[in-house]
């Protein structure tokens, strides 16, 4: 296991924390986030707000700042930030700031608050809802006091983000689908329907509309392209 999401889980009951509970935490903007960092992962929506943002496609953010790679678990496609240079900074930092700051990725505009979706022990199964952790950072001083509300309120982040919630039963469903594919043909998996799943779910957007419309279309035709391949290979 990644050694950070060891330590979340062996300290998760030390560090989940409320929505309007409070936590000291002041940015003093020293860039240590922003290097040696190779595990900023984008989804679909931190692409279209960085494409709009910059005025450029998402397949011109890929292109530019990132790299697609297969994810060795959940086999879906991957987008990473690409940092440069011997520190491994991220490519937006300059001079400690970071150069797309409204529009930065959500793992960043968070920190150090993080989040995740608890399981029931027994099931296996999502439970309702968000749960929220902070990790006191290396970084910053403690002369601001914020709540997980008012911290994340101010990147326009819903606390109860359907976005979030909806991305990640997504990445449940074509996790099983991609992992029954490739058992059953696992050329066309690689050649065909991977690269279909990263154009649909990631690039598929027109930046002068809205979102989220976009995102359930695009999610809504992919899986039924799935459930349709999965019934013909296996009836």
């Amino acid at each position: 296991m990644d050694p950070r999401l060891q330590h979340i889980y062996e300290n998760l009951d030390k560090m989940k924390i409320g929505v309007d509970e409070p936590f000291q935490f002041h940015c003093t903007q020293c860039g240590k986030c922003c290097t040696n960092r190779e595990d900023i992962l984008l989804n679909p929506q931190d692409l279209f707000r960085m494409a709009k943002y910059l005025e450029q496609t998402p397949q011109d953010v890929v292109e530019h700042f990132c790299e697609v790679y297969t994810g060795p678990d959940s086999r879906m496609p991957i987008v990473r930030l690409l940092p440069e240079g011997p520190t491994k900074r991220c490519p937006f930092l300059v001079r400690n700031k970071c150069r797309i700051h409204e529009a930065k990725p959500t793992v960043c505009a968070m920190f150090p608050i993080g989040r995740g979706q608890g399981f029931d022990p027994k099931t296996g199964d999502p439970l309702p809802g968000i749960l929220y952790i902070f990790d006191k950072p290396s970084c910053g001083d403690d002369s601001e006091t914020h709540t997980v509300r008012e911290w994340l309120g101010s990147f326009h982040i819903p606390v109860d983000d359907p976005f979030y919630l909806e991305w990640g039963e997504a990445l449940v469903f074509f996790t099983q689908a991609l992992r029954k594919l490739e058992k059953l043909h696992p050329a066309a998996t690689e050649m065909l329907v991977r690269p279909a799943v990263y154009e649909h779910l990631y690039l598929a957007y027109n930046t002068s509309g809205d979102f989220m419309p976009q995102f359930r279309e695009n999610l809504k035709k992919t899986r039924e392209f799935f459930q349709t391949l999965l019934a013909s290979l296996e009836g």
